[in-house]
């Protein structure tokens, strides 16, 4: 394993639980856990359950990042911590030699300061999941007979019941929220359409590459033809590459994935050893459509 994620693991759980050890009897009982827009606290906890909380996850989040270091999970859990951690820091500085939880100032500062610390932490994490691709089953790698004079594509589609169950949940949710509250309703409404918009893909395979968008077309990935080497249909673990949703990034970790559930999937062999894998249904297939074409374009 390389030194630095193991330096910035160590360093989200200390900035999460070294401030408070520190500065801990200048701290009141009840210290301020929660602002509003204008830096004002407007909740609280002890300082006990504050630690406990901010730093036990930061800590936490620290561990499984350097434990899964070759994982594609490994940055989005070290960018959490980071962020986690400036908001213990950050939460500490606040309370800090104030006669009570109320008179807490925080400055919107802090946010800025705690996504660029975890941008950091990921970034010092991708280098490390770009040398190990995991190799699930794969089955025998086939490809269809173009003719000259036939033009060749294919649509697919992979869907995930778990996260259509999560959308469901979130929108009656955003519908009982909205009567008391509409703004966090509305929030809440955004999220179920995102997590539905994650929980499907469709797959277009054609001359110009392949398209894996969301149910709606939006999100998307777009991979031309020209980039890809190879096709393949395997049989998808989704913990070996980090979990269900979109995982990864083929700029700053050469790979990434679009996993809405176990299963058949296709992973794509892209130049400059990038490698993008997306399940769906009849994936020997849609990986033979993909290869024909390879075959049958000029290169």
């Amino acid at each position: 394993m390389r030194k630095w994620p193991i330096v910035v693991s160590a360093a989200i759980a200390v900035v999460g639980v070294a401030p408070w050890l520190l500065w801990w009897s200048s701290l009141p009982d009840e210290v301020a856990t929660h602002w509003d827009l204008y830096g004002d606290a407007n909740g609280h906890l002890s300082k006990g359950a504050a630690l406990a909380v901010l730093g036990g996850i930061a800590v936490a989040l620290a561990i499984a990042a350097a434990l899964r270091s070759h994982d594609m999970a490994s940055p989005v859990l070290a960018f959490v911590g980071a962020v986690i951690a400036s908001a213990s820091l950050a939460t500490v500085l606040a309370n800090r030699d104030v006669a009570n939880w109320q008179d807490a100032d925080l400055s919107l500062l802090w946010i800025i300061l705690g996504i660029a610390a975890g941008v950091g932490a990921a970034l010092v994490y991708a280098p490390s999941v770009k040398a190990h691709t995991p190799s699930p089953t794969s089955r025998p790698r086939q490809a269809i007979v173009v003719r000259p004079t036939e033009r060749l594509a294919w649509v697919g589609s992979g869907r995930g019941r778990s996260f259509y169950a999560v959308s469901v949940f979130l929108l009656v949710g955003a519908v009982l929220l909205f009567i008391s509250a509409p703004p966090g309703g509305l929030v809440m409404l955004l999220v179920a359409v995102v997590v539905a918009q994650f929980g499907g893909v469709r797959v277009v395979i054609g001359a110009r590459g392949v398209r894996v968008s969301g149910p709606l077309g939006v999100p998307y990935v777009t991979i031309p033809l020209e980039r890809i080497v190879s096709a393949e249909a395997l049989d998808v673990h989704p913990m070996s590459w980090g979990g269900w949703g979109y995982r990864g990034s083929l700029r700053f970790m050469h790979r990434a994935a679009w996993i809405v559930r176990s299963g058949p999937g296709i992973r794509l062999d892209l130049r400059d050893d990038r490698t993008f894998v997306v399940t769906v249904d009849g994936a020997e297939e849609a990986a033979a459509v993909v290869n024909g074409l390879l075959t049958s374009t000029p290169r």
